[in-house]
Parts: C-alpha cells; structure tokens; sequence
C-alpha cells in the first residue's frame, strides 16, 4: 500500500515538480486550451523556472508536494496576493496539481487543506485563486472545497493564447 505524504518542497524537487506541472496542463487543459500550445510546454523548461521560485521567492510563498512513497505526484504554492484590488491580509492560492494517473485519490484535498492551513499561519485572513473559466472540473473542485467565484475575470496571452481566468475567494477566519 502506497503511503500518501505532504512535505515542504526543496529546490532539488524542481524537475519532478515540473513532470507533474507540464503532465497535468497537458491532461487537465486538453480542449480549453490549443493542442499546439500544450504540445509545447516542456519539462526543462517548467523546471527552469521553479528553479527561479526557489533562488527568488515571492512574499510568504510556500511551497508543497505530495508524495506517495518516493514519487511527486502533486504539489501546491501559496504566496501573497498578486492582485491590485486586495488587501495586505490577503494571500493567493498560486497552484494545486495533481499527476492525472493520481487525480481523484485525494490528493488535491489534502494539498488544498495544506495550503489553507499555511495560508492561515501566514496570517491571511482572506484568499484568492485564479483558474481557466471554462475549466469546469477545477472549479467544481473549488466549490467542494469551500471557495467562491467572486465575480472578477481576467485574460492574459501567453504564447499568442488568450487564457481567460476567473477569480475565487475564501474567508479564512
């Protein structure tokens, strides 16, 4: 029986982390986003720039993964917010990946409820997450986990690709 872990990550977890951030864009976002612009994503680069997360962290960032026995298969990223329209107490869950073959075994869950608890030891008292709009897995995900859509939407262009994004929010007092 695999035993499920969740641990700080280090900056020598950055390729592995990258295996499952580039596996998990390619399966989760198929039919969102471009075929052309998934088949691009690639491992050495992904892991380039955690190596960047890791020399230059933003403010309160925190980063996990969860394991299950020896490998990677799921990690989270919290930080403060990046948003114009918040408060210093508010923090940003960044990311929560799971592996695709790992999905639905629990692991995003207990990731989520990782993140909420530094999130809440980081003195947040309030959170923000953005997703894909038409990613309606995710935000169903969300929603069971207690976060809100708090009505904001975003676009951004990344490789000639317009992702559209919404906003959601949770009080975390």
């Amino acid at each position: 029986m695999e035993t499920l872990s969740i641990r700080e990550a280090v900056k020598e977890d950055s390729h592995n982390i990258s295996v499952v951030h580039v596996r998990t864009w390619q399966e989760a976002y198929k039919g969102i986003i471009p075929d052309s612009y998934l088949n691009s994503l690639s491992v050495e680069g992904r892991t380039q720039k955690w190596i960047e997360m890791f020399d230059k962290p933003s403010p309160n960032q925190k980063i996990w993964v969860a394991q299950k026995d020896d490998k990677i298969v799921g990690f989270s990223v919290i930080g403060t917010s990046r948003d114009k329209d918040t408060t210093p107490k508010t923090g940003e869950l960044f990311s929560v990946y799971v592996d695709p073959d790992h999905m639905r075994q629990g692991i995003g869950t207990a990731l989520m409820r990782k993140a909420i608890e530094g999130l809440k030891e980081a003195g947040f008292t309030r959170a923000t997450l953005w997703t894909l709009e038409d990613n309606s897995n995710t935000r169903k995900f969300y929603e069971a986990m207690g976060w809100t859509f708090d009505g904001t939407k975003k676009t951004e262009v990344k490789k000639g690709v317009e992702l559209k994004q919404v906003r959601y929010s949770i009080n975390l007092l």
